[in-house]
């Protein structure tokens, strides 16, 4: 995205002031995105517990309300973030607590449309990316509460991944490399659940191996598939050590999926250099 800076010059034609109007863009650019990204991340909270509550459809028609309670909020208790920080984590009405989830939802978000941002820039790319962040934060919630990973989203976002490719003119190339990851992400963790019986990998994570495959395309597969298992050896590990879990008890591993998938949209370049030149 072009920036818009001004020129000055002393006495002497010296170009001087450029480098503060630039910095002064950047932060005001990164306050404008970081701010929208928490609203957006508000409205993704009330998407995630609708449809956690099967009832999607009225969150175009009906005012948010609190959980306990039931009171409809007004709007000083939707302020992303601030309205939490104030309210001290509780529902104004019943004092009730207030789930960390929407706060850490609203960061994640914010903090992730940033990224999106700097990576790609106020293109169409940046809308397309934005969209898929919002879908695979949704799926990542709902697999830590739920344990499930909704076949809906999962199927919406191969949609807009189509859409993209076409509206983009995708090249064979990149139709077939990512068609190809997505074939290798299915069958790898298609392979753990057969010789597990089922018990080591859900069939919802072989269905988001299937669409992280299409997001992101070979290598990074291999790289999401590699940082996924490492995510969660360093969440899991220290429950084990400390008897707060059991090495039976299912845990959810597509937060992890996405997770990785994440690091390698804005890291992946950097990430398979250093590889490169360790191996």
């Amino acid at each position: 995205m072009e920036r818009i800076t001004f020129q000055f010059q002393d006495d002497k034609g010296n170009l001087f002031g450029n480098w503060k109007l630039e910095i002064g863009n950047l932060i005001f650019m990164s306050i404008i995105i970081f701010t929208i990204g928490l609203f957006f991340g508000s409205f993704l909270n009330s998407f995630i517990w609708r449809y956690r509550k099967n009832i999607l459809e009225t969150i175009w028609t009906d005012r948010s309300i609190c959980p306990h309670c039931g009171h409809v909020l007004s709007a000083n208790d939707l302020v992303p973030l601030f309205s939490f920080l104030v309210l001290g984590g509780k529902c104004r009405y019943c004092k009730q607590p207030i789930s960390w989830q929407y706060p850490l939802v609203e960061l994640f978000f914010a903090l992730l449309t940033w990224l999106i941002y700097w990576k790609f820039g106020l293109e169409v790319t940046f809308v397309y990316y934005l969209v898929i962040g919002f879908l695979l934060t949704a799926l990542l919630v709902i697999d830590v509460w739920d344990g499930i990973l909704p076949n809906g989203l999962i199927v919406i976002s191969m949609f807009f991944w189509f859409l993209y490719m076409i509206v983009s003119r995708a090249h064979y190339y990149d139709w077939t490399n990512m068609v190809a990851a997505a074939l290798l992400g299915f069958g790898f963790f298609t392979a753990i659940w057969l010789i597990t019986l089922g018990k080591g990998m859900g069939v919802g994570d072989i269905k988001l191996a299937l669409l992280l495959g299409l997001l992101a395309g070979v290598p990074s597969i291999y790289y999401i598939v590699f940082f996924s298992f490492i995510l969660g050896a360093i969440y899991v590990l220290p429950l084990l050590f400390l008897g707060k879990t059991k090495w039976k008890n299912p845990i959810p591993f597509g937060p992890f999926m996405i997770l990785a998938y994440f690091l390698m949209l804005f890291l992946g370049t950097e990430i398979q250099l250093a590889f490169l030149r360790i191996f």
